[in-house]
């Protein structure tokens, strides 16, 4: 049989036309379907057209819009031909080229300095009292070997012009200050100099020896956090002190990475300034006289801020710094006296009974050897080293009564009686330095004393200290007790002059 292939071919594509026609309508006939729902948390759903487009929320902070561009401009709204984006944000930009782009809406740099500068000039005026302005420190540049430098830290050209902004912002606020050149001449007649401004923590004391009240100061550095990426933050904290109380009365806390004021802070942290301190400075050597005049007023004024209001308007016994000053130089006193103590007591502490030995000598009675006791200390106080004790006792006196204090005077001369209560005191005293004894205790409360001072100066371990100490003679107890050590480069000179 024979197959004829054309009419076999046209047969072929004639059934394929077929089964395209029939299939045709069954993939797309039928009944209508229901719409797709949209699939929670896979489809966006569709934006009304009344809203603007472009409507969604970004990441970039949004910026207030203006006038403008509060027109929606969506679908069903007419566009401005004749407006380009550019146009329509015109408003917000500089008016003029040539003036800098505006600061962020946070607070400035020079913001915050007057600020700080406002609210310390606003304490002191307030409290009357003066301000002394250092010059905030930086930590020293390495070393070609990568080593911090052990000569302390330094002021850069950063530090040189903020307290000079500082200072020169205080005055013009009203406010009185000690800074520069001024503040320079007043640590040298402390017996001290910009070589002992190593540190910020140096400045509580060394403000304290120029007699201020409030303190500014602070430090400037800077961190690398990625060195490889030039990561880093240049820190400024300045802060401004009552130094009694060591209350923060003003803090500024900045740091700086980029922009104008850290690239002109930048430049001025790695520059030199002319203010030498630490080892850059001269050392000056303190004299004696100077310095016992200085350290007795640092601790009356701290006595003083301590426990000087809850004395007002009542009455101290002041324990005069007379005797001991030096256990060398009064040896022969205390003996004495410790002697003749122990022998009136064996005898019933009756002035009138008899014999009476002193050393080598013997009295009739023992009131006889108490008046022996009193020439010798008379003697005593004529003395150089008397002299020196009854100044220092005087001069601290002197500035307690300053703050109001009202004091009652000590020792009379042909007293026995207090002769004899200012022995045993002294007596106990040398036992038992922070406590009085019964008698003394007894005899300044009926007469009508509230509180007992008693200063000392006495050597420790490494130099001599200077002590203020402040019981209620209502209990007993000690409320204050302030101290404060000589050099001990003056040791020696001390010892001596106390022999």
């Amino acid at each position: 049989m024979r197959f004829d292939l054309g009419a076999l071919r046209k047969a072929s594509l004639t059934l394929f036309a077929a089964a395209l026609v029939v299939l045709i309508p069954v993939g797309c006939g039928g009944p209508e379907r229901a719409p797709r729902q949209p699939i929670s948390g896979v489809d966006r759903p569709a934006e009304p057209e009344s809203e603007p487009s472009g409507g969604g929320t970004s990441m970039a902070p949004q910026e207030s819009p203006s006038p403008s561009a509060s027109t929606p401009t969506g679908p069903g709204t007419p566009t401005q031909p004749t407006e380009t984006p550019t146009q329509a944000t015109q408003p917000t930009q500089p008016t003029q080229a040539s003036e800098p782009p505006p600061l962020p809406a946070r607070a400035t740099p020079a913001s915050d300095l007057q600020s700080f500068i406002a609210a310390v000039a606003a304490e002191l005026r307030k409290d009357g009292s003066f301000a002394v302005v250092f010059w905030p420190l930086s930590p020293r540049p390495l070393d070609q070997v990568g080593v911090s430098s052990p000569r302390g830290k330094y002021v850069n050209r950063m530090g040189e012009r903020l307290a000079d902004e500082i200072a020169s912002g205080l005055q013009a606020e009203g406010a009185k200050t000690l800074s520069g050149a001024e503040l320079v001449n007043d640590l040298l007649a402390a017996n001290r100099s910009l070589a002992s401004y190593c540190d910020i923590t140096d400045v509580f004391w060394l403000a304290e020896r120029v007699g201020a009240t409030y303190a500014v100061y602070g430090q400037a550095q800077v961190v690398s956090y990625e060195a490889l990426r030039g990561d880093r933050v240049l820190e400024l904290r300045l802060w401004a002190k009552h130094l009694p109380t060591n209350r923060t009365i003003a803090l500024l806390s900045r740091d700086y990475r980029e922009g104008r004021e850290a690239q002109q802070y930048y430049k001025e942290y790695v520059l030199p300034s002319q203010i030498p301190v630490c080892s850059d400075a001269a050392q000056v050597k303190p004299s004696l006289e100077s310095e016992l005049e200085i350290t007795q007023r640092i601790v009356a004024r701290r006595v003083a801020a301590k426990v000087g209001g809850a004395m007002q308007g009542k009455v101290a016994y002041f324990e005069p710094l007379s005797f001991p000053a030096s256990r060398k130089a009064s040896l022969e006193l205390v003996t004495l006296q410790d002697a003749f103590l122990r022998a009136f007591g064996a005898a019933g502490s009756d002035l009138a009974k008899g014999p009476a030995k002193l050393g080598n000598q013997s009295y009739a009675t023992f009131g006889e050897a108490l008046d022996e006791i009193g020439k010798r200390r008379r003697a005593y106080e004529a003395s150089e080293v008397g002299a020196k004790s009854r100044e220092l006792s005087a001069n601290i006196e002197n500035v307690l009564s300053q703050s109001g204090i009202e004091f009652v005077s000590g020792l009379e001369d042909g007293d026995m009686d207090a002769l004899l209560r200012r022995v045993r005191a002294e007596a106990f005293r040398g036992r038992v330095e922070d406590a009085i004894d019964a008698q003394s205790l007894a005899y300044l409360q009926a007469s009508g004393s509230a509180y007992l001072v008693r200063p000392s100066l006495l050597p420790s371990l490494e130099a001599w200290r200077l002590r203020v100490a402040v019981f209620d003679l209502s209990t007993g107890r000690k409320i204050a007790d302030e101290a404060e050590a000589l050099p001990a480069s003056l040791s020696a000179d001390l010892q001596s002059a106390l022999r």
